[in-house]
């Protein structure tokens, strides 16, 4: 699903959820994804404010489409009120401790449905909930652009990534050293390195084994970002594996 699509393959008409009337119905729209021919069609949930896009019929999206199943976002089951960026980006960011004060690294929790409304605290939630609304959308009062760096907001970052931040990213070709591992953004048109810092020894060599495998796949990346001090890289801490997301899109 999507808050937004494009009239035409070019994609260059922008149609937003929220401005459509009934007029909107039965047209045929475009994913936002420019490698995915998904057919979109205008969908009400409970009267007009709540309209989104969806497809139907086929082709259906391509696979890993960030618009298709891949994409766990439902408007019914996600809160609003309450989402604070900053903060959830900063929980990710805590190294979970054990009753004997060690650290532990648990697996990232799975995407379960939920029976209530929740607000968006994992990666996947919080990437999700940007990737369906238009990048100068808000949620919550908060731009989404400003949430997540991806090829639709990279122009809103001309002087590079600062403070909390969840960005899509790919891995570099030199993907690691002995503490820190590489990335880079956007995936479309590289114009910044990212480098993870690593403390934790065994946090960094599972983080490095993931990535190893998966080279050829999208990354959502979490971190409380600055310059590290070289031309156009920027560096997070990395504490904990509730900070990464190997997403099904491949490159």
């Amino acid at each position: 699903m999507s808050y937004y699509v494009y009239e035409e393959v070019a994609r260059t008409k922008k149609v937003l959820a929220k401005n459509t009337t009934e007029r909107n119905r039965g047209i045929r729209y475009y994913c936002p994804n420019y490698e995915c021919d998904a057919r979109m069609f205008l969908w009400n949930l409970d009267g007009e404010s709540k309209s989104f896009f969806r497809s139907s019929g086929k082709p259906g999206h391509a696979e890993g489409c960030p618009y298709g199943s891949d994409n766990t976002y439902s408007p019914e089951k996600t809160k609003e009120e309450g989402f604070e960026a900053d903060e959830a980006i900063s929980n990710l960011m805590v190294a979970v401790t054990s009753k004997d004060g060690k650290k532990v690294n648990p697996k990232p929790p799975k995407e379960e449905e939920s029976k209530e409304a929740v607000v968006p605290h994992t990666i996947k939630q919080i990437y999700d909930m940007c990737k369906v609304h238009y990048c100068k959308e808000t949620f919550n009062g908060q731009i989404i652009g400003q949430i997540l760096l991806d090829t639709r907001s990279s122009y809103m970052y001309p002087k590079g990534v600062f403070g909390y931040r969840i960005i899509e990213a790919k891995c570099m070709s030199r993907l690691y050293d002995n503490t820190n591992i590489y990335l880079e953004t956007p995936i479309d048109n590289v114009r910044y390195h990212l480098k993870l810092h690593f403390i934790d020894v065994n946090l960094y060599k599972e983080v490095r084994n993931l990535l190893y495998n998966n080279t050829n796949h999208v990354i959502a990346i979490a971190g409380k970002w600055e310059s590290s001090g070289e031309y156009n890289c920027f560096v997070t801490e990395f504490n904990s594996k509730r900070q990464i997301k190997v997403l099904k899109r491949t490159i």
